[in-house]
């Protein structure tokens, strides 16, 4: 594979190409397209911002205009230490199939990936070609499998990749929930996604803020759902959440058991799975 670097349009008209031309994700409920076109517009305006002085287009050469087609649709953007951006998509309803991975950092540093079933291999780009790979782009390699086949570019010769499934350690500070409400928050997370991924995470403040902004998703995509009673009066933040995690774990099961509504959890959970994760690990 040959890393020559491209003549392309501008990054703002590339982008527009890219992203705005494409067709919204969820057909129902209709707050499920909102979600992501916010998501969207905030991606592609960090994005547009920074491919100019980012060097995203020379490091990536002949596969740059593949990693932005598995940017269809984009999750919520995760934000990084040292004020870096992390951004992550797929094509429309192939969240496993085809996607991307970017992390973005003021600095010039970036690190990018891309997955293609058909080709059987992740492609894992490193502007600084430092060892290993960019934790980040660590647990979206382990969602899609543990040993596709991660191929380094430029640098290391290719192998198989198995990253552990181990808990993710983090540092804990004074601002953090007390376990009490660390223990709420995890309910609240073990019914959006699984116990199984829920437990691996440390409920620390972002990532206690960001489940509220998911149970506020899931509200708000559901309005019309009154099959179980609303957790009343809904404030944005994790200590309402964490005192009101019974009424909102008993909504969001009787949501789940909804076969129109449960659409409303699924796209939350996907859209928010990485930037929680990377906030769990504190990376």
């Amino acid at each position: 594979m040959e890393n020559s670097v491209m003549t392309m349009t501008s990054p703002r008209n590339m982008l527009c190409k890219s992203f705005f031309l494409m067709s919204f994700v969820f057909a129902a409920p209709a707050f499920a397209q909102s979600m992501n076109n916010d998501a969207r517009a905030r991606a592609v305006s960090t994005l547009d911002e920074s491919l100019s002085s980012s060097g995203l287009r020379n490091l990536l050469g002949a596969e740059y205009p593949q990693v932005l087609r598995n940017l269809d649709q984009l999750a919520v953007p995760a934000k990084l230490k040292g004020d870096g951006i992390y951004i992550e998509g797929w094509r429309e309803n192939a969240s496993q199939q085809h996607t991307s991975a970017v992390a973005i950092y003021p600095d010039g540093r970036i690190y990018a990936a891309y997955y293609d079933v058909e080709n059987g291999a992740i492609r894992y780009f490193s502007s600084d070609q430092s060892p290993g790979i960019h934790p980040a782009i660590e647990l979206w390699i382990r969602r899609l499998a543990p040993t596709v086949e991660t191929i380094v570019w430029p640098g290391a010769q290719s192998g198989a990749t198995a990253l552990p499934k181990t808990k993710i350690a983090t540092q804990q500070n004074s601002s953090d929930p007390s376990p009490d409400e660390q223990a709420a928050l995890l309910t609240v997370a073990t019914s959006i996604w699984s116990a199984s991924l829920a437990n691996n995470w440390t409920m620390n403040a972002v990532v206690g803020d960001l489940l509220s902004d998911a149970t506020g998703e899931i509200l708000k995509c559901s309005a019309a759902f009154n099959l179980v009673p609303r957790p009343v009066g809904f404030m944005p933040g994790r200590l309402y959440l964490a005192a009101n995690a019974r009424a909102v774990v008993r909504y969001i099961a009787g949501v789940n058991q909804n076969r129109i509504y449960r659409t409303c959890i699924s796209a939350v959970a996907l859209h928010y799975r990485s930037s929680i994760e990377i906030a769990s690990a504190d990376i």
